[in-house]
């Protein structure tokens, strides 16, 4: 009897597939351009819309292997000619050329590259090594473990070109030490929160702070008309605003989000994993000589 239970029990990724084809046929065929009378959906931009939450669903569900998941929308963009701009607008389109063409841009391949340089940073144990000695120099209690937060998402921002994998790369961090110090889920939730919110206004800073947005943001001041900022234009012109955003948004971490109890940790547990990463790898000082080459380039 179990056995013929288990041979007809439903898998998660099994509801995933279903769920992501009944998605994709409900957001191509109902009339959502007449649902709204502001926002403008095309033909291409509702079969993008439908082929991107299908996507997500089968991605989230775990339908298959993250990569073969990507391949197969891909393959489907194709097969429904949808062409997708830099702008972000989606057209029909009659060639694979012009689906493909944002692989032509310098956009894609930042991207791409801010994601190889995070894996990197991350796999090599560099961006541990430098958040662990950050938080052992300088954080004293729960209010200097806050501003350690959002000064270490300004630091690794250079480092780490995109805000997701900074912030989890710190969030790994400041869980050790909310564990060292017996904070329960409440105050792990408010320091996690606060990662996150760090994240919004610290990856602006720098052109490459987040990878996907800030470039768009540029080429968009490009073609309105204005210049194309360069690394420095773009310090120049964001840093005030940012430092304004980043600051607001620490004073109210302070005083809306404080933990329930004062931060007491074992810091020998902290040198104790700062121990165990050992000398520079080799892998870690061919991380940091790209880095120095990205970062000057």
């Amino acid at each position: 009897m179990e056995a013929e239970k288990k041979a007809f029990k439903i898998t998660k990724r099994e509801i995933g597939f279903v769920l992501g084809i009944v998605v994709f046929l409900l957001v191509k065929f109902l009339p959502l351009a007449e649902l709204s009378s502001t926002v403008e959906l095309t033909v291409g931009g509702q079969t993008c819309l439908a082929l991107t939450l299908a996507t997500v669903v089968f991605w989230t569900c775990g339908v298959a292997q993250p990569g073969f998941v990507g391949l197969l929308y891909c393959a489907l963009l194709v097969l429904f000619k949808v062409c997708v701009d830099d702008t972000g607008a989606a057209s029909i389109s009659a060639t694979v050329a012009s689906t493909f063409s944002s692989w032509t841009k310098a956009t894609m391949w930042l991207v791409i590259g801010a994601y190889l340089i995070a894996s990197a940073v991350k796999e090599s144990g560099l961006g541990e090594r430098i958040a662990y000695a950050f938080m052992l120099k300088f954080v004293r209690d729960a209010k200097s473990l806050i501003i350690s937060i959002f000064a270490l998402t300004f630091v690794l921002s250079l480092l780490i070109p995109h805000p997701f994998p900074r912030a989890f790369l710190i969030l790994a961090v400041v869980s050790v030490i909310a564990e060292s110090a017996g904070y329960g889920d409440d105050d792990r939730g408010k320091l996690g929160f606060l990662v996150f919110a760090a994240a919004a206004p610290g990856s602006m800073f720098f052109l490459t702070g987040d990878s996907t947005l800030n470039p768009l943001v540029a080429q968009y001041s490009a073609e309105a008309g204005g210049m194309s900022p360069s690394f420095v234009d773009w310090f120049l012109y964001m840093s005030v605003p940012m430092l304004v955003a980043l600051l607001c948004t620490l004073f109210l971490g302070l005083f809306l989000f404080k933990p329930s109890k004062e931060l007491v940790y074992d810091r020998e547990q902290i040198v104790a994993k700062q121990a165990a990463l050992g000398k520079l790898s080799v892998k870690e000082i061919r991380t940091i000589v790209w880095l120095v080459i990205a970062i000057a380039l």
